[in-house]
């Protein structure tokens, strides 16, 4: 069964739908098989493969509001061979409203991945930044969350909200779900404040922190252009780097915590 990772922060500009894409690209090169979940409707993680949706094209909106249509459906090859994802469209901004008021609402992304979970290794979803009910669809389909986050000051901003939703998806919604990372993103090397804010980052969440920070890079924006994963169209760069070093550390964190399931 595929390891279902939600891609979380309330706060934008954090580098969730970056860090979903060549994530996924990363395990994709370490041998996994994996598929990208859109759930914001901005569908930049779309777009960032390439895949742009016209009016009409079904997408996970459809499989939200509607079950029936079933997620298989939906789900597009991208340029990488063994990297699919389930797109989104602008519409999606009105799923929320109507998931929001309809029975089951939370649950419907967690239903649908049922469908299709045994054929991947790795199930990524990025998340829109605000902790509405797509992001509650998300977190209850995933039992892990990794958590983007900047090193800058008012990081922690909101974070107590984004501990609190997890705390209630566990008690109102009896799903287990822990924070697998968090992950500093656009780190400058050898700035003081970045520096400092790394070291209070990992004082705070202890070892929660992942050993991996993601190096602010502008190949990660002239990726986003070129619609591939940067570590595809360039795997030499320090940013392409460090997203392979973070697939090599969730994979060993995920046996980590199999080995502690198995062991209790």
């Amino acid at each position: 069964m595929g390891k279902i990772i939600a891609i979380a922060n309330n706060k934008g500009g954090t580098g969730k739908t970056s860090t979903t894409i060549n994530l996924g690209a990363s395990l994709v090169n370490l041998g996994e098989k994996v598929l990208l979940v859109d759930m914001d409707s901005q569908a930049n993680c779309s777009k960032g493969l390439g895949i742009i949706l016209k009016t009409g094209d079904i997408s996970i909106r459809d499989v939200l509001v509607d079950p029936s249509h079933g997620i298989s459906r939906i789900i597009r090859q991208t340029a990488v061979d063994n990297l699919d994802i389930a797109p989104a469209h602008i519409n999606l901004s009105t799923a929320d409203l109507e998931l929001a008021s309809d029975v089951g609402g939370s649950n419907r992304l967690s239903v649908a991945l049922s469908e299709v979970c045994n054929s991947y290794d790795h199930i990524l979803i990025d998340t829109p930044p605000y902790l509405g009910i797509l992001t509650i669809n998300a977190l209850v389909a995933a039992p892990s969350v990794i958590v983007p986050m900047e090193a800058e000051p008012y990081a922690l901003d909101g974070m107590d909200v984004l501990e609190k939703t997890l705390e209630k998806t566990r008690l109102y919604l009896k799903h287990d779900i822990e924070i697998l990372g968090v992950l500093v993103t656009k780190f400058r090397r050898g700035t003081t404040l970045h520096t400092e804010m790394l070291e209070q980052l990992r004082k705070y969440w202890t070892e929660k922190v992942f050993d991996t920070v993601i190096h602010i890079n502008i190949d990660v924006a002239s990726a986003a252009i070129d619609q591939l994963p940067l570590v595809v169209c360039k795997p030499q760069s320090k940013a392409a780097q460090d997203y392979t070093q973070l697939a090599e550390e969730v994979l060993r964190r995920e046996q980590k915590q199999k080995s502690n399931l198995n062991g209790k």
